[in-house]
């Protein structure tokens, strides 16, 4: 039974040590190959800690083979590599030096005695390499490398509520030996029952978790189809319409040509003004060289026109602005809508600055008068009746903004609602690389 003991703690203190590694470094491709690594490295330590050759403590072997395991897993610089393993191994030793120190305590006996206890150093133990994964656990999803994988705070809320309930219990049972010479099998078999309960329900809720962001992938995902779809819509409209006016550009001239034939300039001149108002709705009203931002501004620009709100736009030239098409579609179309429903809810004037200025980043700003506006964690939050369907235009841009490593703010003050970003760009240069 001890050796079986010792494997299982063995293992849990690599689990820490994957924990960390995944929170500080980057995963390599995992292979078989890798695998079969990390149960050599199990056997390594487990057969070295119960059969030490040489003069290496197995206290000292551990970290080494743990560093070189990050070696072999994972990306990133050396420091952070030492960082993990340093990390791991100090929370593992205060973690077991907190937990048998408090049960011999508890006992009011010496460790020396405590260690004598069979059962209940098993129990101990168990507890406190659980304890210590959990921990683990706790900070790689908080603090994990890649934001996919951070856990939100009301799940983690969620989801340590049973470790809590359950340390509860252990402490009860723990009580229950206090005066008998030592602990039972049936009690380290509890111990093990409500490890293992704890490790499903957190499955479980995990599983939830994934469910719950993958309906909100695909929320995200049709919400980014649809302003696509319209923006397209949009952009066949507006060519429909330049080619429809180009088609009668030849017979406008010819008829023009008649009028100043017959010395009716009055009539020309008035044939001239009606052409003009007609073709004032097609003119662009930017010009950036970038097509893409051009068709959505000038789209939200006409759309403003004609509800009455004064759109102002500033941009310089974004021809070199190199970034995805979509994600520019549906991070400007869906600020602009949002700003622009702002607009005509407003009691009060209704206007909208932009300015797009492509430096060593692309700098986006849009302004707009609105009604209060209420934040959470920094974020506005809709004012819409019905929230459950609504937000997920924001959550969209965020996402985004937050895939290209962006810097963003949202702020209200005296009437007007702001945004204002940062985006690393790569803009091409002259040979267009």
């Amino acid at each position: 039974m001890a050796e079986i003991v010792s494997f299982c703690w063995i293992g849990m203190e690599l689990v820490c040590a994957y924990f960390f590694c995944e929170c500080f470094l980057q995963r390599k491709h995992w292979t078989k190959y890798t695998y079969a690594i990390i149960l050599l490295t199990l056997a390594v330590i487990y057969l070295y800690s119960s059969h030490p050759i040489g003069m290496i403590p197995p206290m000292l072997l551990t970290p080494v083979v743990y560093f070189v395991v990050s070696l072999v897993c994972y990306d990133g610089l050396w420091q952070r590599r030492v960082m993990a393993v340093v990390i791991c191994v100090v929370l593992l030793a205060v973690v077991d030096a907190g937990i048998m120190y408090s049960c011999s305590g508890l006992l009011q006996i010496s460790t020396a005695a405590f260690l004598q206890r069979r059962y209940t150093y098993i129990f101990a133990g168990t507890v406190s390499k659980a304890s210590s994964v959990l921990l683990a656990w706790t900070v790689c999803r908080i603090f994990a490398k890649n934001t996919d994988k951070r856990l939100q705070i009301r799940w983690l809320a969620v989801i340590l509520v049973f470790p809590a309930v359950s340390y509860v219990l252990l402490v009860i049972l723990f009580l229950h030996y206090r005066y008998e010479s030592d602990m039972s099998l049936r009690a380290i078999g509890i111990t093990l029952l409500i490890g293992f309960l704890n490790i499903g329900m957190m499955c479980l809720i995990e599983q939830i978790e994934k469910s719950e962001k993958a309906a909100q992938r695909a929320a995200l995902l049709d919400q980014q189809i649809d302003i696509q779809t319209q923006s397209f819509l949009s952009l066949e409209k507006s060519y429909r319409a330049q080619r429809a006016a180009s088609h009668d550009y030849l017979h406008h001239l010819n008829a023009i040509g008649a009028l100043l034939e017959k010395e009716q300039y009055g009539t020309a001149a008035q044939y001239i003004q009606e052409l003009k108002k007609q073709h004032t709705a097609r003119v662009f009203a930017v010009d950036s060289h970038h097509p893409v931002v051009d068709a959505i501004l000038n789209q939200k620009y006409q759309f403003a026109q004609e509800v009455g709100i004064d759109m102002q736009i500033t941009v310089n030239d974004l021809s070199p602005l190199d970034l995805p098409t979509e994600k520019l579609v549906v991070v400007l179309s869906n600020l602009l809508d949002n700003a622009i429903e702002a607009c005509e809810r407003s009691k009060g004037e209704r206007a909208i600055r932009i300015s797009i200025v492509l430096q060593d980043k692309l700098l986006l700003s849009i302004k707009n008068t609105s009604d209060p506006v209420s934040f959470v964690g920094g974020r506005p939050v809709t004012t819409k009746a019905d929230k459950d369907k609504h937000g997920y235009g924001l959550l969209n841009v965020t996402h985004i903004l937050d895939g290209l490593g962006s810097e963003y703010a949202f702020h209200y003050q005296d009437g007007w609602f702001s945004f204002v970003s940062e985006t690393p760009v790569h803009p091409f240069d002259s040979a267009g690389r």
